[in-house]
C-alpha cells in the first residue's frame, strides 16, 4: 500500500508585525502537469495557475491574522518516467518558515490527483 497525503488542514503562525509573508507553490514530480487556485478573502485570488508559483509576497503578518488560505491543485501524470505527484506549499515571513509537503502516486499514466489545502493564519499572542 502506497502512502499518500493529498489534504491539509493546519495553522500558520503570524504576529502583529508589518513583516511581509510570502507564499511559494511547487508542483510535480518531474514532468507532471498541474493547475491550481489559491484564495485568501480580500487578499489573494489566483485562478488556474499552471505549474509553480515562485515566492510571492501576500501581505503583512497583521493583515493575515484570522484569514484562511484555500488552495486546490490538480496534478495530472504526464511523465513516462514516474507516477509520483507532489505539492509543496511554502510560507515564509510569519513566526517561522514552514513547508507543507503533500504527495501521491497514481496507478497509471494519465491519472490525476486532486489536492486540497486549508491553512489558517493564527496569531498565538
Amino acid at each position: 500500500m502506497n502512502e499518500e497525503r493529498t489534504a491539509l488542514d493546519t495553522l500558520y503562525f503570524v504576529n502583529d508585525s508589518n513583516k511581509k509573508v510570502s507564499l511559494e507553490v511547487i508542483t510535480g514530480g518531474l514532468g507532471q502537469t498541474s493547475t491550481f487556485d489559491a484564495k485568501i478573502d480580500g487578499i489573494l485570488d489566483l485562478q488556474k495557475i499552471n505549474g509553480n508559483l515562485p515566492p510571492t509576497v501576500i501581505t503583512d503578518n497583521k493583515s493575515l491574522k484570522g484569514k484562511v488560505l484555500i488552495l486546490s491543485c490538480t496534478i495530472t501524470d504526464t511523465s513516462r518516467d514516474t507516477n509520483y505527484t507532489e505539492l509543496r506549499i511554502r510560507l515564509n515571513g510569519g513566526i517561522m518558515f514552514l513547508e507543507y509537503p503533500l504527495f501521491a502516486n497514481v496507478e497509471k499514466e494519465g491519472d490525476t490527483v486532486n489536492y486540497r489545502c486549508v491553512i489558517r493564519f493564527f496569531n498565538p499572542s
